[in-house]
C-alpha cells in the first residue's frame, strides 16, 4: 500500500514506468547477488573442507534451493517489470522462466504457472522460432510449465505441453525429465497400463532397458550379479560412490518407476528385471536413493529361490 501510494504521487505514466523499471532491475540485480552468495556458502559442509553439498531435484538436476526471502526479491522485481511495456521480449521471457522455476521449487505452483504463461507470451513475440533461436530457454519453459500443470492435476493442459516438448526436443535426454512428469501423472490418474508402457518405452529409447528377451535378460543378469556378490564383500559395496551424473539419476528413477508399475500390474517380468537393472546401474555409476529397494528386493529373491 505504501508503494502504491508513493507511485500515485508521480503524475506521468512514463515517469511511473521508468521508476518501476529502475526498481525492478535493482531488485533483480540484488536477488542474483544474494543467490550467488548462497551458492558459495557451505550448506551443508561435506566435512572434509571440500565443495558444498548441493541439493538435487528428483530428476537429478543440481539446484540451489532459494530461500523464500531471497526468492521474494525476484518475484517483486518481476511484478514491477511485467507491469511495464517492454520491447525486450527475450529478457522478459528469461526473467519469467527463472521466476517460474523458483516458484516451482518453493511449491508456489499457481505463481509458477502465472510466470510460465507470461514467458510463453513474451517468447512468442520473438520473430524467429524460439525452439530454433532460443532452444534451451524454450526447453526450460515447457519443462517447468508442463510439470506444474500436471502437479496441479490439470492433466489435459499438462499433456498438451508435454506433447509440444516431445515434438520439439532435440534428444531423448532432453525429453526425459518431462517423460517422468508424464509417468507420474498417469500414475496419479490410476492409468496402470499406460503408466507402465510409457515408462518402459522411455527406458528403451535411452537404451537402458531391453526391447526383447526381457525374461532371458533378467535371468542372465541375475546369475551375473550372484557371481559378483560372491566375489565382493558388503563393505566393498557400501564403499561405492554416490551417483553424481544427473542423467544416470533420471535413468534409475525411470527404472524404479517400471518396478513400481510391475508391482501394480502384477507383471512378473518387470518385477524381476527392473530391480536387477537398478543394481547393475548402481555398481556401474554409484549409489542413489533407488538402490536400497533394489538390493533389498534382490536379497528377497535370493532367499526365496
Amino acid at each position: 500500500r505504501v508503494q502504491q501510494a508513493a507511485q500515485s504521487l508521480i503524475p506521468f505514466r512514463e515517469e511511473k514506468n521508468k521508476l518501476k523499471t529502475y526498481l525492478g532491475l535493482c531488485l533483480l540485480e540484488f536477488h542474483r547477488s544474494e543467490q550467488e552468495k548462497e551458492r558459495q556458502q557451505l550448506l551443508p559442509s561435506d566435512g572434509k573442507g571440500g565443495k558444498p553439498l548441493q541439493s538435487k531435484h528428483d530428476d537429478g538436476t543440481v539446484v540451489s534451493v532459494p530461500k523464500q526471502q531471497t526468492a521474494s526479491y525476484l518475484f517483486i522485481a518481476m511484478d514491477h517489470l511485467n507491469s511495464v511495456p517492454s520491447k525486450d521480449h527475450l529478457h522478459q521471457a528469461k526473467m519469467n522462466v527463472e521466476g517460474a522455476e523458483h516458484a516451482s521449487t518453493l511449491g508456489a505452483l499457481t505463481l509458477s504457472i502465472k510466470y510460465s504463461r507470461i514467458a510463453a507470451e513474451q517468447i512468442s513475440k520473438i520473430r524467429r522460432d524460439p525452439w530454433v533461436a532460443q532452444y534451451d530457454l524454450a526447453l526450460r519453459l515447457f519443462r517447468v510449465w508442463a510439470d506444474v500443470e500436471l502437479a496441479l492435476g490439470n492433466f489435459e493442459e499438462g499433456y498438451r505441453l508435454c506433447q509440444q516438448l516431445f515434438e520439439k526436443a532435440r534428444s531423448v535426454d532432453d525429453e526425459l525429465p518431462t517423460t517422468l512428469a508424464h509417468v507420474r501423472a498417469l500414475e496419479r490418474q490410476d492409468e496402470k497400463v499406460a503408466y507402465l508402457s510409457t515408462a518402459v518405452e522411455a527406458a528403451q529409447q535411452i537404451s537402458i532397458y531391453p526391447k526383447r528377451g526381457m525374461l532371458w535378460t533378467a535371468v542372465t543378469e541375475m546369475i551375473m550379479l550372484k557371481s559378483y556378490f560372491k566375489r565382493h564383500t558388503n563393505e566393498e559395496i557400501l564403499k561405492l560412490p554416490l551417483i553424481t551424473n544427473p542423467r544416470q539419476v533420471l535413468s534409475m528413477k525411470l527404472i524404479d518407476k517400471i518396478a513400481q508399475g510391475g508391482l501394480i500390474t502384477e507383471d512378473a517380468t518387470h518385477i524381476l528385471l527392473a530391480p536387477i537393472k537398478v543394481i547393475r546401474s548402481t555398481l556401474r555409476h554409484g549409489i542413489s536413493k533407488y538402490s536400497a529397494f533394489a538390493f533389498a528386493f534382490f536379497g528377497l529373491l535370493s532367499v526365496t529361490q
